[in-house]
């Protein structure tokens, strides 16, 4: 009941921002996004999400002007993109019920998890300063929550998820409920001028919120994707200085990093696991465990091999279908996937038939097929050519995140509503930035550092 007062009290303190101060809306919307920034606060039975919806339909219904939307899409591709995605999903919810593959309370609470790709359409209509203002606030967020992680350490949890970390045993176990902010404000670091001993700190508090959580998908997208923007650039000496300092932090933290990256003597190596999770070949179900990379290519396997056995399906998707739907289970029996829990158990003994996030855009790739993989492509080619076209901060954090999202593919599912309204909010601000550069005739490439 608690987090349906903070939620109500957050969307209230949101809308209160939308005549001349928006900035408490985008820190509203960031705040519910991530689940009231990730604090141990259970959650009801109506979800932060939610919440999100309600916050975001007051302004797109009686603050947004369509016609002027539609108008413009000869202009704005990326807008006309991301709405005729929204017109097939909704088709999409539509149809399902129609035909009668899901109940409409089923398919609703699948369709809903879609929405908040609407919100492109109030977020286009903030100002920049609002959106400068608002990422200060969260950029001091970020810092507590940093903090905060650290803290569970010594037992201080005042952080929602997993963790298995004993500071009495030794040994060094995961914390895996990392800050859904803190890759943002790790890029952050490469483009905000401070002072270089506030850079080390934060530098060093974030780096070993990484090593803790230990999650070596997003480290290595991350090492990827920041020399990527480099090279895109033509910054070759930031290329240069980013391999140092990174040989310094492997160094550094090698206690920590060694014991994820080396293989145990009962398991496969990754290159083993890569090796057989491509050819298929030679693999023992007892092999396959979950959240390794022999894991996720029998998953994706099982699933694409459904899909095209079914034609119709591969291209427009089974529908909006409920995970725990009793059709789901009638339709779909894999024997690869993510673990649930079995309702009269309670144990985590079930296997998901569509929903997972060991892989990205899998289980979306199932309700919608290869027609929204397609349009899905078309929208990140259209955000590639516009952060590369222009040279500004919000293009730099844009082309960052998206390609952390991508190199995320495989390990893990990063396209989140968050990170999608940050993307959102990063397109916006460079188009901004564009429209500046032309109506000053000058270069304002100096607000980065690259």
């Amino acid at each position: 009941m608690i987090s349906v007062i903070i939620s109500i009290i957050v969307v209230i303190w949101g809308w209160s921002g939308l005549s001349k101060s928006q900035w408490k809306f985008v820190c509203a919307a960031i705040c519910l996004l991530t689940n009231i920034f990730g604090l141990n606060i259970p959650e009801a039975s109506i979800k932060y999400s939610d919440f999100f919806i309600l916050l975001f339909a007051y302004p797109l219904l009686f603050h947004v002007k369509w016609r002027h939307i539609i108008s413009n899409f000869k202009v704005d591709k990326i807008s006309k993109v991301i709405f005729i995605i929204n017109i097939y999903f909704f088709i999409t919810f539509i149809w399902t019920i129609i035909i009668g593959e899901e109940s409409f309370t089923y398919a609703f609470k699948v369709y809903r998890t879609f929405l908040y790709l609407w919100s492109y359409y109030y977020l286009r209509s903030i100002n920049y300063e609002q959106y400068k203002k608002a990422f200060k606030v969260l950029f001091y967020i970020t810092i507590v929550l940093g903090i905060l992680f650290l803290l569970q350490i010594v037992n201080i949890d005042f952080l929602a998820g997993s963790t298995e970390f004993n500071i009495s045993s030794g040994e060094v176990s995961r914390m895996r409920n990392i800050p859904k902010t803190t890759i943002l404000f790790i890029f952050s670091l490469l483009f905000i001028k401070m002072k270089l001993r506030h850079k080390i700190f934060l530098s060093l508090m974030w780096i070993s919120i990484l090593v803790l959580s230990q999650h070596r998908g997003i480290m290595l997208s991350l090492c990827i994707a920041i020399p990527f923007l480099y090279l895109i650039r033509g910054s070759f000496n930031k290329i240069f200085k980013f391999i140092i300092v990174g040989a310094i932090f492997i160094i550094l933290f090698s206690p920590f990093l060694l014991q994820r990256f080396e293989s145990k003597t009962n398991e496969m190596s990754l290159t083993d696991e890569i090796e057989k999770g491509l050819n298929f070949s030679d693999v023992k179900y007892e092999d396959i465990q979950d959240g390794t990379f022999l894991f996720r290519s029998f998953l994706i396997k099982e699933r694409v091999e459904y899909m095209v056995n079914h034609p119709a399906n591969l291209i427009f998707g089974c529908g909006m279908i409920h995970e725990d739907s009793p059709l789901t289970g009638h339709k779909f029996h894999f024997l690869i996937g993510s673990a649930k829990v079995d309702p009269l158990t309670g144990e985590y003994t079930l296997i998901q038939q569509i929903d997972t996030n060991d892989v990205a855009l899998l289980s979306t790739f199932i309700r919608t097929g290869l027609l929204y993989i397609f349009m899905f492509i078309i929208l990140c080619i259209l955000l590639y050519k516009q952060f590369i076209k222009h040279k500004n901060i919000a293009s730099n954090f844009g082309f960052l995140l998206l390609s952390f999202c991508l190199l995320r593919i495989l390990s893990g599912d990063e396209f989140t509503a968050f990170n999608y309204v940050c993307l959102f909010i990063f397109t916006i601000c460079s188009r901004y930035f564009s429209e500046i550069n032309k109506s000053n005739g000058k270069s304002i490439s100096s607000c980065s550092n690259l």
